[in-house]
């Protein structure tokens, strides 16, 4: 008997499919494996901060807080690659 993950069908917009396909490359992965990473990040996010708001609310913003910088930190990693300049914001390397 297989043990291959069962597959499912979805639809998503021609935006979105774009997008996908655009972030699977830039990260080396094919697009299930990126669609999986991403789904798999935003359990994961959502139940660390659910954690920590049950047990300290204030941690939990903190905690939350830094999550977004990291995602924000991502995404000029990518638009770094890219190289990408939207003349009002430069980005650059952090030394």
């Amino acid at each position: 008997m297989s043990k291959e993950p069962p597959q499912m069908k979805i639809r998503l917009s021609l935006e979105l499919k774009h997008s996908i396909e655009s972030a699977a490359k830039a990260n080396g992965r094919t697009m299930n494996a990126e669609i999986t990473h991403r789904l798999e990040q935003s359990f994961a996010v959502g139940d660390k901060a659910k954690e920590f708001m049950d047990d300290d609310p204030l941690k939990g913003i903190v905690v939350m807080c830094e999550m977004m910088g990291q995602g924000i930190a991502s995404i000029a990693s990518l638009a770094l690659k890219a190289g990408i300049d939207s003349g009002k914001v430069k980005v650059t390397e952090k030394e």
